[in-house]
Parts: C-alpha cells; sequence; structure tokens
C-alpha cells in the first residue's frame, strides 16, 4: 500500500504549526514583558527608592517617648538667686493596646490609686483609641506614695509606667506673681497655632506674664527615647536609645527683688498697682500689684484674682501728672517759678463740682 500525501492535508500541517508557533511567541512575549515590569519594579524599589523605604521602616520599627526640657530660670536684676526654678515630679503614661480585654480593670485599678475616677481616664482614651500602642499621659504631678502603689503592683497594670517630668516652681510669691505669670497644659486653639513650632499635646506653656511673652526662650528642647516594635507595635528591645533633652535659656529681668518688696509694703492691702522705674533708661525696678496670688495654685484661683492690675485696669495718674500741667503752664506763661496754686482739694467740671477721690475711705471694687 503506498500511502499518499495531499497538498492539502500538508497545508493544514503547517498552518496549525505556525498557529502554535505564533501562540508560543505571543505567551513568551507576555512573560518576558510582565517579568520585565516586575524587574524594573524591583529596581526602582530597591535601588531607586531604597533608601527612603529603609529610612521610613527603621521609624515604624521604633516607638519613640518625648522626654520634657526643662524650662529656664529666672532671676532678678542682680542675677543672685533665681526667682522661678524647676523640681522634678512624675507623670503617669497607660498604653491601653498593651492591656487589651483588660482595659476596663487596669483603667479602674490605676484611677484608684491615682485618686481619680475611670471616668477621667476614659476622656483621655475614647473606644476608637483603646488598642492604640501610643502612650498616653494620665496625670502629672504625681506624688511619690501613688508611684509607689503602682510599683507594687505593677504586674497587675500591664500597659501602665511612670516617668519624671520637671514642673515650675515659683520661689517668689508675692505681687511679682504678675510680673513672673504662670505655665499651663497647651489647649487645642494653642496648639492649632504653636504646632509647627513643634510644641505638641502634651507641651506645657506660658499662659500670662514673662513665661507667656518668652516662652519659645524658656521652652528648651524635648529629648527623645527610642524603643524597638513589632509590626504591633509591642516592645522587643529593652534597651532604649536617649536623645537627652536640652534646658531652656535662662532669663535676668530688670526687676530689683528688694526694691519690688519695698514697693509691695508701700502698697500694702489696698488694690492697685506701684510701678518704680530707673530715670536714665526706663528700666521698671520694681512692679507690684495688689491683690496677688501664688502661681503655684493658680488652678485654685478665680479668674478675676488673676488679673495683672498693671496692665489691664486703669487708675488716675496722681501726683505724677503735676509735672506734666505744671511744665504746660510755664511754658504757655500761664505761671511761673514764683507762683503759688491753692488747691482746695476740688475743681468744677460744667455745673459738677469734684472732689479729690478718697482711696481710704472708697478703695477700689
Amino acid at each position: 500500500m503506498v500511502n499518499t500525501i495531499r497538498s492539502t492535508d500538508l497545508q493544514n500541517k503547517n498552518g496549525t504549526n505556525l498557529r502554535k508557533n505564533e501562540r508560543l511567541f505571543f505567551i513568551g512575549l507576555i512573560i518576558t514583558v510582565v517579568f520585565a515590569v516586575y524587574v524594573l519594579r524591583l529596581f526602582k524599589l530597591q535601588v531607586i527608592e531604597g533608601d527612603g523605604y529603609r529610612k521610613q521602616s527603621v521609624i515604624i520599627s521604633q516607638r519613640t517617648k518625648t522626654i520634657p526640657a526643662q524650662r529656664g530660670e529666672i532671676y532678678d536684676r542682680n542675677f543672685t538667686m533665681p526667682m522661678v526654678v524647676n523640681t522634678d515630679s512624675f507623670a503617669v503614661d497607660f498604653i491601653p493596646g498593651e492591656a487589651n480585654e483588660k482595659y476596663d480593670t487596669v483603667a479602674a485599678q490605676l484611677a484608684m490609686y491615682l485618686g481619680i475616677s475611670k471616668a477621667d481616664i476614659d476622656k483621655k482614651i475614647p473606644p476608637s483609641a483603646r488598642k492604640s500602642f501610643s502612650a498616653v499621659e494620665i496625670k502629672t504631678n504625681v506624688v511619690f506614695s501613688e508611684i509607689t502603689n503602682i510599683a507594687e503592683n505593677i504586674t497587675d497594670l500591664p500597659g501602665v509606667s511612670w516617668r519624671v517630668k520637671p514642673i515650675r516652681n515659683y520661689v517668689e510669691t508675692g505681687s511679682i506673681s504678675h510680673v513672673l505669670g504662670y505655665v499651663g497644659d497647651i489647649s487645642k486653639e494653642e496648639l492649632k497655632v504653636l504646632y509647627n513650632k513643634g510644641y505638641t499635646n502634651t507641651s506645657i506653656i506660658g499662659k500670662t506674664g514673662i513665661e507667656k511673652q518668652y516662652d519659645e526662650i524658656l521652652q528648651g528642647t524635648p529629648g527623645v527615647e527610642s524603643r524597638k516594635v513589632d509590626a504591633k507595635g509591642r516592645l522587643i528591645s529593652e534597651a532604649p536609645t536617649i536623645q537627652p533633652p536640652v534646658m531652656g535659656s535662662n532669663l535676668v529681668l530688670t526687676i530689683d527683688s528688694k526694691i519690688q518688696v519695698l514697693a509691695e509694703k508701700a502698697l500694702g492691702e489696698r488694690i492697685g498697682a506701684a510701678i518704680v522705674l530707673k530715670p536714665a533708661n526706663g528700666e521698671i525696678l520694681a512692679m507690684a500689684a495688689y491683690p496677688t496670688f501664688d502661681p503655684n495654685h493658680y488652678k485654685s484661683y478665680k479668674q478675676n484674682q488673676l488679673r495683672n492690675w498693671m496692665l489691664t485696669d486703669v487708675f488716675p495718674p496722681g501726683s505724677t501728672f503735676k509735672i506734666i500741667t505744671v511744665a504746660s503752664a510755664m511754658e504757655l506763661g500761664k505761671i511761673n517759678r514764683n507762683s503759688k496754686i491753692l488747691d482746695t482739694g476740688k475743681m468744677t467740671v460744667g455745673r459738677k463740682e469734684v472732689k479729690n477721690y478718697d482711696y481710704k475711705t472708697h478703695p477700689y471694687p
């Protein structure tokens, strides 16, 4: 039997092989293109953008904690003893993510040791933040006995820690308090304005007086404590990397403490103000006012008691203004150095007769 190959069969076979080759070519081309895209993408990630991702991975793998800096001290013009210093205190932090399902139990126990209510802690750590591994400051200015209670029961308080936090101590608490002012926790409104200057939601800032006016100078530079953590933010290294804080700059005022005391005694317990200037250059040597307050406990005062009477109130100029009126009268030729003025203790303004104000009988309200 002789096999015969028809031309049509040969053509069909060649066509089939051609189509197979075309498919293989296109499949190989697609694989090559996909592989090339992956190679280029890998090259971009590892070579071109690798440095940025490496830096980001270091940041993500570390938990940082701010170490507050001590504020600068404030001195009088003699630069001997400071009028405002810093003292060490304790602050308690809570990482809710480490407590996990035990949050309510831990929060209630912590509140008992700190002498606050659990609701106070819940306000600072809302339900949406209870899985977070970021530390939240629960209470500052914590006494040593409270820290001792926490330390003795620390195994039952996962996520709770404490640290040293400097607080402001005002040595001089007389009328100089109006000059020095006081510090307090930064508010949300203040943070919006000062955020770009390095302030955070845990910053302590000047609220009034010198503390407010020169806050950026007194602030100092906070330090940073870094610890390695895993993808969920849990600690994997006990040895921290610490960048120490830098204390703020000290301030020396023109106020003379001795003259300040004399001005306070001269003013006494009369609502008002007394300011002593150095005639040669206008430096303020004393600024006394009554009533006074203790800036170490400013929260216990009403807002009206914290008023700076020297800057926010208006008082009759008294005898100090006589120099101006006499100089004007002499310049106009109305009087001379031999003229005598009879002070009757009253004057007529329009149709109304006004008598001198009796400060002893009618003190300012």
